[in-house]
């Protein structure tokens, strides 16, 4: 599957991981499915480490495009992308400083820094809309995240 994630409603926090080939659709399917489930303000880590070719700059320039649109209409979260590959960081730094206007995004080389830096700014998250409790979502594979109910 090229893309995985998990929505914690009582965390306020989405974790994705991309896999494999990447194609625009599974980008488009994911942002509808945050806002679905109401959380486009929650705070999101975003794993690249596992695709198997980088995209075009030009592709990562209409997604950088996209997601700085979101941001425009609607309180949005910061977004942490880890990428230990120099490709794949090169590429998200490009994401991260075309994608931001007042939303934080930072690229990291490892996960337990991403989830501090995501930490640090979770408290302060502005939230727009009230989420759903206890609602767990793992795309692609439709399992609930059993650890996160409450």
């Amino acid at each position: 599957m090229p893309l995985q994630w998990t929505i914690s409603h009582p965390k306020r926090l989405v974790i994705a991981i991309a896999k494999g080939e990447l194609q625009p659709g599974s980008m488009i399917e994911f942002l509808a499915r945050l806002d679905a489930e109401g959380a486009r303000p929650y705070p999101k880590m975003f794993g690249i480490d596992g695709l198997l070719t980088p995209a075009s700059d030009e592709s990562v320039l209409a997604l950088a495009d996209l997601v700085r649109s979101r941001e425009e209409e609607s309180v949005v979260g910061p977004i942490a992308i880890i990428a230990r590959d120099d490709t794949m960081y090169k590429q998200a730094r490009l994401f991260a400083k075309v994608a931001g206007i007042k939303r934080p995004i930072k690229v990291f080389r490892e996960w337990h820094e991403a989830r501090r830096w995501i930490d640090s700014h979770a408290s302060g998250a502005r939230v727009s809309s009230r989420p759903r409790v206890g609602v767990g979502v793992q795309a692609q594979q439709g399992n609930k995240d059993k650890g996160d109910r409450g």
